[in-house]
């Protein structure tokens, strides 16, 4: 019997492949045309766009654990947006009602980039400043040509996106293998938030 290659060795290591390959995937691709507005004003009595914390009921948990950015961060994300530096793909599920072309049924189940997307409302909000020569700057303190920019910017952002339908489902224990292959690094999470999500599928 052959033995395994170290390639195949790391593969093996996570179950991501767990996922079918019924379940559609499609990488860097825009995320939300509209994402400032539905951030910023979402439409009273519409379905929900963005799910953040993604509840499972299978688990009777938050997929998500709260947002927990500190000051320097927010300002640095909306920094770089500003600065044109790269930004990482989002990654989110999006759970559709049916292979329809109205999306307004359509949830968007963010994976990873609650922190980024959350940082985005809360500036949108006037929630934080960004600090400009010593000086704080908020959202309604600028000009149209800066919100142009901050919007066309951010509404080009780019996602790696997982599609489930009824007739082929992301279920939670799949949305489990997902956050923990896409989160478990850059910003640490928590040990009691990390232990709790690779104990639901028995991950090492």
């Amino acid at each position: 019997m052959n033995e395994m290659t170290l390639l195949e060795e790391i593969q093996r290591s996570t179950n991501i492949h767990k996922i079918p390959s019924e379940i559609g995937v499609l990488r860097h691709v825009l995320f939300d045309h509209r994402l400032v507005q539905s951030l910023a004003n979402p439409e009273p009595g519409k379905d929900l766009v963005y799910d953040f914390d993604v509840f499972m009921p299978t688990y009777g948990v938050n997929l998500q654990r709260p947002y927990v950015w500190e000051d320097f961060q927010k300002r640095e994300y909306i920094m770089s947006i500003l600065l044109e530096k790269p930004l990482d793909d989002m990654v989110i599920v999006k759970r559709m009602s049916d292979y329809i072309l109205d999306r307004s049924n359509e949830i968007n189940v963010v994976i990873d980039g609650k922190q980024r997307l959350m940082t985005i409302k809360k500036f949108l909000l006037n929630e934080f400043p960004i600090i400009i020569n010593g000086r704080e700057v908020y959202w309604k303190d600028f000009d149209s040509e800066s919100r142009l920019f901050f919007k066309n910017r951010a509404n080009y952002m780019t996602a790696t996106v997982y599609y489930s339908y009824p007739n082929c489902e992301v279920t939670d224990e799949m949305l489990v293998i997902l956050f923990n292959y896409y989160n478990f690094s850059g910003t640490p999470q928590t040990e009691a938030h990390k232990r709790m999500l690779q104990s639901l599928t028995n991950i090492a």
